[in-house]
């Protein structure tokens, strides 16, 4: 059980420290976290979840001439084995998206690119040739995530999301203390998405937990935004995750037919969930905006 104290320090508002974050990060009461979680959540966010339509594009593949309607995001993805080759990407999408929200990438991969020249200049080439945002900015796979950030900033980038590429046990706490410090020295931090985008076959996680580290990513942290990946976690655990914290729900597919199964729902049947839990279903754009 959870110290009745403790619960309470966090109820009324107190930051709390590395010792209460480690006591909260090993506690078996994922009950009275989700409370405390859910508090927080409403007070930040109110009874709204927002969603995001995504179109993925594997960055060295044509990008369809005719970008999908109904996506608010484009994103590329895979790890670029130049800058040259990151930055002729993204003029090539740009030119196809239009005004279009176009993202990508991982800062720590652009970071291994860029020893010559540096990561600012990098930022400053890929922002001029028109990416809005870079898409991840893994917190236990950058070597110094509090100058990359900055970098970011400095480089003319609105807002990034902070990621988790594997999140043993060991690391939470590490984890969730630099995300909040992060999002205290920087505000385009603008949205954390805890649990992991890389699963590990010999060590996998658990729905338990899964939503633990969902309600500790928004009790420690004041980043406004925790999201869970819809088509990485599907609909079952990101409906139970809005019950622990969470307010987004990132990666739905572009494609909104039913043909795409289960873990790639059409919009109808996520709202659907979105109303079931409690909540009002709002769908944003890349700029964490509702339109």
């Amino acid at each position: 059980m959870v110290d009745e104290v403790l619960l309470s320090r966090v109820a009324q508002k107190e930051v709390l420290n590395r010792s209460d974050v480690e006591d909260l990060a090993s506690t078996h009461d994922i009950l009275s976290l989700g409370v405390i979680a859910d508090e927080k959540r409403k007070r930040t966010c109110g009874n709204k979840v927002s969603y995001v339509r995504v179109m993925k594009n594997q960055f060295d593949k044509p990008l369809q001439n005719e970008v999908l309607p109904s996506a608010a995001e484009i994103r590329l993805t895979g790890t670029p084995t130049s800058i040259a080759e990151a930055i002729a990407a993204v003029e090539v999408a740009r030119s196809i998206v239009g005004e279009g929200f176009l993202s990508g990438f991982s800062l720590a991969n652009l970071s291994e690119l860029t020893q010559e020249r540096g990561l600012l200049a990098t930022l400053r080439e890929l922002r001029q040739a028109g990416l809005d945002m870079v898409s991840e900015l893994p917190l236990d796979n950058c070597a110094q995530p509090e100058v990359s950030i900055q970098n970011l900033a400095e480089a003319g980038f609105k807002q990034v999301r902070l990621t988790i590429q594997k999140a043993p046990k060991e690391n939470r706490v590490e984890l969730l203390m630099s995300a909040r410090m992060l999002s205290k020295q920087c505000p385009i931090a603008l949205a954390f998405s805890p649990l992991p985008t890389k699963f590990d076959g010999l060590r996998p996680t658990t729905g338990f937990e899964d939503t633990r580290l969902v309600a500790l990513a928004r009790i420690v942290t004041n980043i406004s935004t925790i999201q869970v990946d819809w088509q990485q976690y599907g609909p079952k655990l990101a409906q139970v995750a809005l019950m622990f914290g969470a307010d987004d729900l990132d990666n739905v597919s572009g494609l909104d037919t039913e043909l795409n199964g289960p873990r790639r729902s059409p919009v109808a049947e996520l709202e659907k969930n979105i109303k079931a839990a409690g909540f009002v279903p709002e769908e944003r754009n890349g700029y964490f905006k509702v339109p």
